[in-house]
């Protein structure tokens, strides 16, 4: 059987909203100073002084060069994680989502709310995340789906 390893693209990075309300800036539909190509990605859910942030994280990967006829039976996302914070003692976890920038090179403030809700791989909670190493999750069968043979990821 054989694999493919790739890299996310030229857009990488990660764009955020902050307010007051959490629902509000979850359901907002920019965000503001979005980071391109960042040496870190930093998805968070944050609450400091009445001000909830949450920083969503935008991964295109170029699947194009594998074949017309391949079929996808497994499918992973290994992410680094070199620190975590989790002051509140929550049970946050960390999910992948599919998501729709408007160019796979680049991110811009109207990318915030080209996310959608279903899950593409199990999710991954705060107690179970190891620093310093990978952590993997193994995509399921609507994630394996939207993995494309002739462009981005």
């Amino acid at each position: 059987m054989a694999s493919l390893t790739v890299y996310a693209g030229a857009g990488d990075g990660f764009i955020g909203n902050s307010g007051t309300d959490r629902a509000t800036v979850g359901n907002a539909s920019s965000g503001n100073n979005p980071i391109n190509g960042s040496i870190y990605l930093e998805p968070a859910v944050s609450l400091i002084g009445g001000t909830y942030t949450i920083d969503r994280v935008f991964l295109p990967f170029d699947t194009s060069s594998l074949p017309d006829d391949a079929t996808i039976n497994s499918a992973t996302l290994s992410i680094y994680i070199t620190t975590l914070v989790n002051d509140d003692g929550g049970d946050r976890k960390i999910q992948l989502i599919l998501t729709t920038q408007a160019s796979t090179s680049t991110l811009v403030d109207d990318d915030y709310d080209q996310v959608g809700t279903t899950q593409q791989a199990t999710q991954i909670g705060m107690p179970s995340i190891t620093t310093s190493a990978y952590n993997t999750f193994t995509l399921n069968a609507t994630g394996r789906g939207w993995i494309s043979k002739t462009g981005i990821s």
